[in-house]
């Protein structure tokens, strides 16, 4: 028991050490190290690794997969960066004794990670800034965040959308689309 509890928090401090080297080149091109990967467990180690985080505001993070995800080529430790932001991101802003709902898709040329919260949402006019280098409306914010989201997405030939308020919601809330190019490799080499 202690040994599994020490393995994860060696994977966050990996993880965060990885968060910090990228924060510190936010304005020079992300080098990818493109492997094979399976997004879905990619998915599942980050949702594990903020189990804790969320359990300590009450929070559950039920996860959906609609169909087979299959496999993807990559950079997984890339993508579990900005994977690991969204759900930080929608763990902080939802309320206590809430859900953060994320769920999976894949079709032939994508897949995606869908991630709600019911938290106070994010006004429409804002909804480009987020995503720019520095720009934040937190307290104590950085502005780094989604800016390193963003640019991983765009490094995968990707697209990140974000959709706020939910109208089908009693609550505001927030929901990002990231959709991430199955096989990067093949585009790299044109």
């Amino acid at each position: 028991e202690v040994r599994e509890l020490q393995m994860r928090v060696i994977t966050i401090v990996d993880r965060f050490e990885g968060w910090l080297q990228g924060m510190l080149r936010v304005s020079s091109p992300l080098e990818l190290s493109l492997r094979s990967y399976k997004p879905d467990d990619l998915v599942l180690s980050v949702l594990d690794a903020h189990q804790d985080a969320a359990g300590k505001r009450s929070i559950t993070i039920p996860f959906e997969i609609d169909g087979e995800i299959g496999d993807a080529v990559g950079d997984p430790d890339q993508l579990a960066h900005a994977i690991a932001s969204l759900i930080s991101n929608a763990i902080d802003f939802a309320p206590s004794h809430s859900q953060v709902t994320v769920s999976m898709e894949s079709d032939a040329v994508y897949w995606t990670l869908s991630v709600q919260d019911h938290g106070p949402g994010i006004p429409e006019d804002l909804h480009l800034s987020i995503f720019r280098p520095y720009f934040t409306t937190r307290q104590g914010g950085t502005g780094i965040g989604l800016a390193l989201v963003k640019r991983i997405v765009d490094q995968h030939h990707g697209q990140i959308e974000v959709q706020s308020p939910l109208i089908d919601d009693s609550s505001p809330g927030t929901r990002f689309i990231m959709r991430i190019r199955r096989d990067v490799k093949d585009l790299e080499k044109r």
